[in-house]
């Protein structure tokens, strides 16, 4: 499932994977299992429930989910199908710089958010980046690593931007309450 990084310019080492949910996952419901040693970013469709920190979320929606190797969650399956994608990665997979900010995002930080709904647009804005590196993962190219976390960085811009209209929508929500008071 996970390639280690050999012979790559950077000399960065690490490991990294990515995948099809159907194609790997075994049981028709249940918990994942959590990986302590790994960046995980998923892309899932379908009624689950995320318990993460103090927080739990459910729903029939499609999702994007950002979970870091240090917060403890576990992702409850509450349908047979299950469909959607994953990739996983060790902390050297980034380069230093990138390595030194990540636990500082907002998807992987304490008391983040990690769970984000996708409406149909960015759910197929997701899935393009994600087929994207399942073509490239098992290529020869020379710089592929650097491809693959050029992808991963665009999924974490996706969830940020979410972040951002909701931050917004919520202002104008706040303006537009306090102008109906007026």
């Amino acid at each position: 499932m996970f390639r280690k990084q050999h012979g790559h310019p950077e000399q960065q080492t690490g490991l990294f994977g990515v995948f099809r949910l159907e194609d790997v996952w075994q049981c028709k419901t249940g918990k994942t299992k959590q990986c302590m040693d790994y960046y995980k970013i998923g892309l899932i469709r379908g009624s689950n429930r995320a318990h993460y920190a103090d927080n739990s979320i459910a729903g029939p929606a499609t999702t994007l989910v950002f979970f870091n190797p240090h917060a403890p969650y576990t992702w409850e399956s509450l349908e047979a199908d299950k469909t959607g994608f994953c990739c996983v990665f060790s902390p050297p997979f980034f380069t230093t710089q990138m390595q030194e900010k990540i636990n500082a995002l907002p998807m992987f930080m304490a008391g983040g958010k990690p769970v984000h709904i996708l409406t149909k647009e960015q759910d197929k804005a997701a899935a393009d980046i994600f087929i994207r590196m399942l073509e490239e993962w098992p290529s020869d190219y020379r710089y592929k690593y650097d491809l693959l976390r050029n992808y991963v960085t665009q999924l974490i811009h996706l969830a940020l931007k979410m972040q951002l209209t909701d931050v917004d929508s919520k202002k104008g929500e706040s303006y537009n309450n306090k102008a109906h008071l007026n």
